[in-house]
């Protein structure tokens, strides 16, 4: 929300579970309906890795045509990333919505390198990243 210095980002939803291939992209129409809450005009995107397993998913989702979906090569390690948007937290400008999925995210950013998983920080690394490189749009995304 919000232009240049005064733009702030909002994470407001986290979802993570082991699924199949049919059950990733149920669960993704599921989230994009329940976003658009019957605004069929807001603008939605979903990003995912394009590395082994989600570039195959990728292909298959677009060529469905089911959700709007791109492929992002992540760059550098789960670390780097996270460091990369570590700003925006110190500066106040990303913040959590106060729920048990972001207080997940928040965990596992919290305990990064000590905790067994880390998949949500990698998609939230993921996700917060393109909304910088999206910094004129508002709109609803996912990453995983």
């Amino acid at each position: 929300v919000g232009k240049g210095e005064n733009r702030h980002y909002y994470i407001i939803d986290a979802w993570m579970g082991k699924t199949n291939f049919t059950e990733t992209i149920h669960t993704l129409q599921q989230y994009d309906q329940k976003r658009r809450k019957g605004d069929m005009s807001s603008r939605h995107r979903v990003f995912v890795e394009k590395v082994a397993y989600q570039e195959a998913f990728e292909q298959q989702v677009k060529q469905e045509g089911i959700i709007d979906i791109t492929g992002v090569r992540p760059e550098g390690s789960k670390a780097d990333r996270l460091l990369m948007i570590s700003g925006l937290l110190q500066r106040e400008k990303l913040f959590f919505l106060r729920n048990s999925a972001c207080e997940k995210v928040v965990e596992q950013i919290l305990g990064f390198g000590k905790e067994k998983h880390d998949d949500l920080v990698d998609a939230f690394t993921l996700a917060v990243l393109q909304m910088i490189a999206f910094k004129d749009s508002n709109f609803f995304l996912a990453g995983f």
